[in-house]
């Protein structure tokens, strides 16, 4: 069954009320996976169905149950569309899609330097002294630091924004409605700088981050940087296969999701930035890219999406491997 076989029969549907294009989107998930169902969708001209922005998305991450090919077959036949071609090969004959990448080194980073937390108290001090006394940036102050206390232990502290207001999926606080209570929810949050295993504590009392800095409100045009990257894994990788990836070892840390079972394995992996990046399309392309690396949810394209926690995360790192 060669792509354009499938791509003709279903442009023939031409606009097909909505009910069927709901279940095109689920017959072609069920027997392909997400990314080769929005080629065919998008090729077809199916996607013009579209009746709500990001709808299509949406729906191929959450199709309808107990849809086959059979039920697309079934549906072509009844539009008097011929599918003896799509029925007399394997699904395994399908030419495999690769979604256009677009690659960082096409784009010029605008890295910062990172911010450190000293382990001793007075070296801390010291620092903050020199940041504020002495008008230096935070890593100015450090080096400064540094330069004087050669052997001062310290650790890198990533940036990110904190709230408390949420356990797991469930948000705390309280509003009118939902929508007030979401607004509400967004005006909890709390720069902080964290180190990895304060960041992981974070993560594990089931609170929510988000991992950039935010110059204003929770909006795109607001990103002013970041020292984390995150992806989402939903269903169409499992741990191990991350895991083996060769990209994972480069992490920070990997953690199941509240919605993760044996069964649909739901995680999300937080790599660190070589710096503080402040270039916002720099790091949409490399938030994209490991996206395709890892088929992870193409909601995560927005730069500063929020990630709950998990109280009862199982947590990997390069260095410790499994926490429980």
């Amino acid at each position: 069954m060669q792509n354009s076989a499938l791509i003709q029969a279903i442009s023939q549907l031409g606009h097909t009320d909505y009910k069927d294009y709901l279940r095109v989107i689920a017959a072609l998930v069920s027997e392909f996976g997400a990314e080769i169902a929005l080629h065919i969708l998008t090729e077809a001209g199916i996607v013009a169905l579209d009746k709500k922005r990001g709808d299509t998305e949406r729906r191929l991450r959450k199709p309808l149950r107990n849809i086959t090919f059979g039920t697309l077959i079934h549906l072509l036949r009844q539009h008097n569309i011929d599918t003896r071609e799509l029925t007399s090969a394997k699904r395994d004959d399908f030419i495999p899609f690769t979604p256009p990448r677009r690659p960082t080194q096409n784009l010029t980073s605008r890295s910062e330097p990172i911010i450190a937390s000293f382990a001793d108290c007075s070296h801390e001090e010291r620092a903050a002294i020199h940041q504020y006394d002495g008008g230096l940036t935070r890593p100015q102050a450090e080096q400064r630091v540094l330069a004087e206390f050669p052997d001062a232990a310290h650790e890198r502290c990533y940036r990110v924004n904190v709230s408390e207001w949420a356990m797991n999926k469930t948000l705390l606080t309280d509003g009118v409605h939902d929508g007030q209570k979401w607004a509400n929810f967004l005006k909890t949050f709390v720069h902080q700088n964290l180190t990895l295993s304060q960041l992981i504590e974070i993560v594990r009392c089931g609170f929510c981050f988000i991992p950039c800095v935010l110059a204003g409100k929770k909006t795109q045009e607001n990103f002013y940087g970041a020292d984390l990257i995150c992806v989402d894994v939903d269903g169409t990788m499992t741990v191990e296969s991350a895991l083996q990836h060769r990209l994972t070892r480069n992490c920070l840390f990997l953690y199941t999701t509240a919605s993760h079972t044996p069964e649909s394995h739901r995680f999300r992996i937080v790599f660190p930035m070589a710096g503080f990046e402040r270039n916002a399309a720099y790091y949409h392309a490399a938030l994209e890219e490991l996206i395709c690396e890892y088929d992870g949810d193409r909601s995560g394209t927005d730069i500063t999406k929020l990630y709950f926690g998990n109280n009862a995360a199982h947590v990997w790192t390069p260095q410790q491997h499994w926490i429980c």
